[in-house]
């Protein structure tokens, strides 16, 4: 029997139980081996960038002081569940990579449900094997990000939708719109477009899942209101993805238009092909075509297609006032719960033409379909090298770096320090006290001024990131040179040096300690000191290793 999309009564073809017995099994072969495959990418993969870790001191910070934490420009839910998990286990990290784990495991399974419900089991096996391996959908539920529980309620919310749990699927995607906002844009509507297009006899119940998914935009937006000062909680995030994109140096509206059409461009035919492959995009614009055409998918069938449209169309929207270069890596984990739409549409395309071309042909089929596979692993293989291989450059020496701070440096210790590092130690109870650049307030940025800044907070460490949009490439450019300085009475000495993501790690000392850099002018040139070693883990005078955390 061919591939056809699901009736008016929201059944796949071959029956309400479409996935049992032998098929059943071997669904859960693939989320078994999907769950091993991001139990081993958690292991290997150091990271999407500095969200994971950030999210880590938030979740923890949520466990520790509740919704006192929760900033407005970061939705709630991801913190308060994370940070129950991490209570539990006493550290944020294994208790926001499990929900973030379970959120990607959840939108698999899911997925997988929708695809059986509307189409067929077929389609809902391949679509699951094209979600175990494609790098954003796995690499990101193996690391601590938001977007994978996003994704999980988004997609249980869809597939309680089309089995005719509207109340049920409202309650879904308002809490993944307590994740993030973007629900409120594309999935809310969705869910109203489908409710609207039930038919008379159900119209009439459509107001509780409306009204809960208002009730709860409502509630956020007066809590902010109480809170912040605003009800329009998606000022900030907009305002800064704003800024930090390729539209903040446009100043023509007509070139800004342009520019942001070219970016979206690129997004569908650049970005999307480069995750999923061209022949699933190809599959999955194939499938739209067919499940519009079919009669019996006006409803609920075709509400698939709707979230498809809205989903994919916010995400290109994204691009289009952004404005981001269109290998941004904030595009790709702002994709990831778009995935399931091409996994399953590209699926009922390819079970369909099979279904069409070689019907009674076994060795064509294993042939196409081998062909298929071998094309699609290609894709997926080289990106995810490409993405875990990244990771280890860039983001593990952070990780690393902060670990060696958690092991050298003395309990109560100042760092000026942001990023990765930040978070990864803020992910359990420390005694470190912290200093962010933002929260620096130097009337200018030279060498006395960052001794005089030095020595009021007693800042025993300094990390420095070459990163244009941070605040120390512009405050104190001068530290790009990894070579010992003299700031005001203190010594700055480079421990480490990482070129690849661009980051300098100061120890500071007593300029007593270094009579050589002391003769030198507050203005001395660049050249490195001899006899000044950047040792790691200096000896101190009672026999202790570290530097002194007082002067």
């Amino acid at each position: 029997m061919s591939a056809r999309p699901a009736g008016r009564d929201g059944r796949s073809p071959r029956g309400r139980d479409s996935l049992p017995g032998r098929d059943l099994a071997a669904a859960g072969a693939v989320l078994a081996v999907a769950l091993a495959y991001r139990l081993w990418l958690s292991t290997v993969y150091a990271g999407w960038e500095e969200s994971d870790y950030g999210n880590l001191t938030m979740a923890w910070e949520a466990w520790r002081t509740g919704l006192r934490s929760v900033r407005m420009e970061f939705m709630p839910l991801y913190y308060v569940a994370s940070g129950v998990a991490a209570g539990a286990f006493g550290d944020a990290r294994p208790g926001a990579l499990l929900v973030s784990m379970a959120g990607g495991m959840a939108a698999l399974a899911a997925s997988m449900v929708v695809a059986a419900r509307l189409f067929d089991r077929r389609v809902a096996l391949v679509a699951g094997l094209f979600l175990a391996f494609q790098p954003e959908f796995a690499l990101y539920s193996s690391t601590t990000l938001r977007e994978p529980f996003f994704a999980g309620l988004l997609w249980c919310g869809i597939a309680a939708l089309v089995h005719g749990r509207a109340l049920l699927a409202a309650g879904l995607i308002s809490g993944s719109f307590l994740v993030r906002f973007d629900s409120l844009f594309s999935n809310m509507p969705a869910v109203a477009v489908h409710l609207l297009r039930q038919g008379r006899g159900r119209l009439r119940g459509a107001w509780r899942p409306a009204a809960l998914m208002a009730g709860t935009v409502l509630a956020w937006s007066a809590y902010c209101r109480i809170r912040f000062g605003t009800f329009l909680f998606f000022s900030s995030p907009v305002s800064a993805n704003l800024g930090n994109g390729g539209i903040a140096g446009i100043e023509e509206p007509l070139d800004a238009v342009r520019n942001g059409a070219a970016v979206a461009f690129a997004l569908l035919t650049y970005t999307v092909p480069k995750r999923v492959g061209w022949v699933f995009v190809v599959a999955a614009v194939a499938g739209f075509v067919l499940t519009l055409r079919e009669r019996r998918a006006r409803w609920p069938a075709s509400s698939l297609l709707v979230f498809f449209v809205l989903d994919l169309g916010f995400w290109l929207g994204l691009g289009l006032i952004g404005q981001h270069d269109p290998d941004h890596n904030l595009y790709w984990k702002w994709f990831m719960p778009v995935v399931p739409h091409f996994a399953i549409l590209g699926a009922f395309g390819l079970v369909a033409a099979a279904d069409r071309w070689l019907p009674e042909r076994p060795p064509g089929r294993v042939a196409a379909w081998g062909a298929v596979a071998v094309a699609t692993a290609l894709v997926f293989a080289r990106e995810t090298e490409f993405q875990v291989q990244r990771s280890l450059d860039w983001y593990r020496p952070q990780r690393d770096l902060a670990r060696w701070v958690e092991d050298h440096a003395p309990p109560g210790s100042v760092l000026l320090m942001d990023g990765i590092p930040w978070g990864w130690i803020g992910r359990r109870d420390h005694t470190f006290r912290f200093i962010s650049w933002a929260d620096t307030d130097l009337p200018t940025w030279d060498r006395e001024a960052l001794g005089s800044y030095v020595d009021h907070r007693s800042v025993d460490y300094i990390l420095w990131f070459r990163e244009d949009w941070a605040r120390p490439t512009n405050a104190c450019a001068f530290l790009e040179k990894a070579v010992p300085h003299r700031v005001g009475d203190h010594a700055l000495i480079p421990l480490r040096d990482e070129s690849d993501y661009g980051f300098v790690f100061y120890r500071v000392d007593p300029l007593s300690r270094h009579p050589t850099l002391a003769d030198l002018p507050p203005g001395w040139p660049y050249e490195p000191v001899p006899d000044v070693q950047a040792d790691p883990d200096p000896p101190q005078p009672d026999g202790s290793r570290g530097p002194p955390s007082a002067r």
